[in-house]
This record gives C-alpha cells, structure tokens and sequence, in this order.
C-alpha cells in the first residue's frame, strides 16, 4: 500500500549541508529548509554582531546595579560635604 501522506527527504547539496526536500506521492514538491553546518571562522562572526547586554544579561544588570549604588554614595558624600561634615 502506498502513502500518500507528504513527508521530508533529505539531499545532500554539499560537504556539509543538506536540503530537507517535500515529498508527495513518490515526486519533490518543494525544498523546505536548507540546515548548514556553520564553518568555524564564521561562529566568532555571527555572535560579534550581538550586542554586549544580550549575551551577558547578568553582567548588564550587576553594572546598572553598580553605577546606581555609586551615583548614591557621591550623592551622600556631596550632601555631608555641603552640610558641613567632613568625612576623614
């Protein structure tokens, strides 16, 4: 018995990439996907285009938290200068 449902093939189309390609009643239909495996030179490239905060949330938030904490240690240490106490 035959099917007649449509399911993916996959075709070599290169050294390292494959092509899932449609398949219904024995014929291709269409190319679904390519799936490429990535050359090593071009992994430093692709996460290079990323910005600093998305690949190190938490370093982002540890200097947002720090910059705050220090903008309200000079605020204090400007206020008891101009208050009249002197911090030696």
């Amino acid at each position: 018995m035959a099917t007649t449902e449509p399911y993916f093939d996959l075709v070599k189309t290169g050294a390292s990439s494959w092509s899932a390609v449609l398949v219904q009643n024995g014929k291709p239909v269409t190319t679904a996907r390519t799936n490429r495996a990535a050359h090593p030179s071009t992994s430093v490239a692709v996460s290079a285009t990323h910005d600093w905060t998305q690949r190190f949330p938490r370093l982002a938030i540890a200097l947002v938290a720090l910059s705050i904490f220090a903008a309200s240690v000079t605020a204090e240490i400007e206020y008891l200068r101009q208050t009249g106490h002197l911090l030696r």
